[in-house]
């Protein structure tokens, strides 16, 4: 056993183990080694703000990076992934058939907080190795609509594709990101760790005191790698499925038991149903190789294994066990929640659901489209209820992505081609009509990179087919 010598007085000594007198050796466990905090928290220097509408909700908005839809229980995945999520689709609602904006972090992270899809914002990035953009400041973001107002803000992300370099900080009064590696494992804060970091940020601000608070919490346990444990491994056992996506089911069950502890802590501190909408959604899905055509990762590809879309909300108002029909886009998600907290309409280019979600019918929404960008690919695609039709503008002879249509309720991997049709025609079209917005390259970083390159973010390999 690891220790260290302690010397301790005859009166210590003697008082510990009577008989003995004089110096006497102790050994005492060996503590372990104090890992420093690898997380920085900014605070935005304090600005008047108006008094949030009367009857104005709190928000907390909860994205787990690489939740693969068809793996959560409510999408048609094993009860024993999300059961939390599970319990929160049945207590709320959740969108249908959601398409994430992007395959990836940064884009879909900018259709989420902000409305627009990173091509109509200049966070399209065409760099053959990585994606160095950054988010202007003249872009409008739901935390700055929030706190313009009345809300008080708080943010919290373990991805540091989030960081403030690359200019998600902006609208939050409290932003708490990763400054290096997380150090105890080289890669990833477990979720229930960020759980406890966030209330606390909470806590010491005091949300929820005088106005309403937005809370927005990244959680990246899904993401690769799947270090999981024989234990979790043994639960989430499935011979119908390869080991990785047993692996991958395990780590989706850390996600879940985080937003399990998020929402248990939120109620210990008097949020619940009656005050606050809380949301959970993913940034993007993962192909996970299953099926093969989806790929092994997801950045390069854009089938529903990577685009899949998780939206679930609970809150006042929002009827138990509603299913919102219809197609919807990631884009629609920031004006959605403005309206569901009592926020003045948010303008993007998203659609507001909150009368859909509060039991109106379907979304309405005929065609949503995603496209990447991710390091050496151009890619676009264009969704409708039955077909799933795209393209690659840099490459369009690529090997693992055929410009064709694809079956969405037989074919979710895109292993079938079908003819195009008009489909091509309208994805030049919507790529044109948004192409062009100005680009602001982020600063450089060398511990920032470090993580991306952990996570696989830096440097292309092959594509993994």
């Amino acid at each position: 056993m690891s220790g260290r010598a302690v010397w301790l007085g005859a009166g210590v000594a003697g008082a510990l183990a009577a008989g003995l007198g004089g110096l006497t050796w102790w050994w005492w466990p060996e503590p372990p080694p104090t890992v420093p905090d690898p997380f920085v928290t900014l605070r935005a220097e304090s600005a008047p703000r108006p008094d949030a509408p009367a009857g104005a909700r709190n928000l907390v908005l909860v994205v787990g990076c690489t939740v693969r839809a068809d793996q959560t229980t409510p999408y048609g995945g094993p009860p024993t992934t999300t059961p939390t999520l599970m319990a929160l689709a049945q207590r709320g609602a959740r969108l249908e058939d959601l398409v994430t904006a992007a395959p990836w972090t940064r884009p879909a992270s900018t259709a989420i907080l902000t409305g627009h899809h990173a091509i109509t914002v200049g966070m399209a990035d065409s760099s053959p190795v990585q994606d160095e953009l950054r988010l202007s400041d003249d872009v409008t973001t739901l935390a700055e609509h929030l706190r313009d107002h009345g809300w008080h803000t708080v943010g919290s992300t373990t991805n540091p594709n989030l960081n403030e370099l690359y200019g998600f900080r902006q609208g939050f009064d409290t932003w708490r990101q990763l400054a290096r590696l997380w150090r105890q494992d080289g890669t990833k804060q477990p979720g229930d760790d960020a759980v406890r970091d966030a209330l606390a940020l909470l806590d010491a601000d005091g949300a929820g005191r005088d106005r309403p608070f937005f809370l927005f919490l990244v959680l990246i346990d899904a993401h690769a790698p799947h270090d999981a444990t024989p234990k979790e491994l043994l639960e989430q056992a499935d011979g119908g499925v390869p080991g990785q996506v047993v692996a991958y089911r395990a780590t989706l069950r850390r996600f879940d038991d985080a937003v399990g502890a998020l929402v248990e802590g939120l109620e210990q501190r008097g949020f619940d149903a009656s005050d606050t909408v809380i949301a959970v959604a993913n940034d993007h899905g993962d192909g996970l190789g299953w099926p093969r055509e989806a790929g092994r990762s997801h950045g390069r590809y854009l089938s529903a294994p990577a685009v899949g879309g998780v939206l679930v909300m609970t809150g006042p108002g929002i009827p138990a066990g509603e299913v919102v029909p219809g197609l919807a886009s990631q884009v629609d998600v920031a004006p959605t929640l403005a309206s569901l907290v009592g926020a003045p309409g948010m303008p993007t280019e998203g659609t507001d659901l909150s009368t859909a979600v509060l039991g109106g019918g379907a979304t309405g929404e005929e065609r949503v489209f995603a496209d990447t960008w991710f390091q050496d690919v151009d890619r676009a695609a264009v969704y409708t209820a039955q077909l799933a039709c795209q393209h690659d503008f840099g490459d369009p002879e690529a090997p693992h992505f055929p410009t064709a249509c694809f079956d969405r309720a037989t074919d979710a991997g895109h292993a079938r081609p079908l003819p195009m049709g008009d489909a091509l025609e309208e994805l030049r079209r919507w790529r044109s009509e948004r192409d062009g917005a100005p680009t602001l390259p982020a600063d450089e970083d060398p511990e920032v990179l470090k993580q991306l390159r952990e996570l696989g973010y830096v440097d292309p390999g092959p594509d993994p087919g």
